[in-house]
């Protein structure tokens, strides 16, 4: 377990998104910050920086999109399909130095309503959105500070 004593109680949060899915981005960065203010801890204003703050850096990749099931009745069009993102995690004391540096994986499944529709992708990417920020902040208490 990290060590929760030396944990800075104030983060510079910043999310990069270089995957396919543009709104994944704000939808993580808005959901790791509103875990932490919940959690008590001190944020900057996004597109600041501060000295005293440490800072949790999120660079979001490798997104892809996987059909996973298919329609009983065509085998060729997919009924559902499975997204996959990568991202690097890390996380940097107040000082700038480099505490700890890892790669995270979420994943989650768009489904067709039926043959004739397009696949509902708002709510897997909410819940790509959901697996990540959660990812990160276990890390983060994982971290040894």
């Amino acid at each position: 377990m990290g060590s929760h004593g030396n944990m800075p109680s104030k983060f510079d949060v910043k999310v990069i998104n270089n995957s396919l899915i543009p709104q994944l981005g704000p939808a993580v960065s808005s959901r790791i910050r509103s875990k932490m203010l919940k959690a008590g801890n001190e944020l900057t204003a996004i597109g600041t920086s501060e000295k005293e703050f440490a800072t949790i850096r999120v660079r979001i990749f490798n997104s892809s999109n996987l059909a996973e099931i298919f329609s009983p009745h065509d085998s060729l069009l997919a009924s559902g399909f499975k997204l996959e993102v990568s991202a690097e995690v890390t996380f940097v004391d107040r000082l700038g130095k480099t505490i700890d540096s890892q790669t995270i994986n979420a994943n989650s499944l768009a489904l067709r309503p039926n043959d004739n529709a397009a696949a509902v992708r708002g709510s897997s990417i909410t819940a790509l959105a959901e697996g990540l920020s959660n990812e990160v902040l276990f890390k983060l208490q994982m971290v040894n500070w």
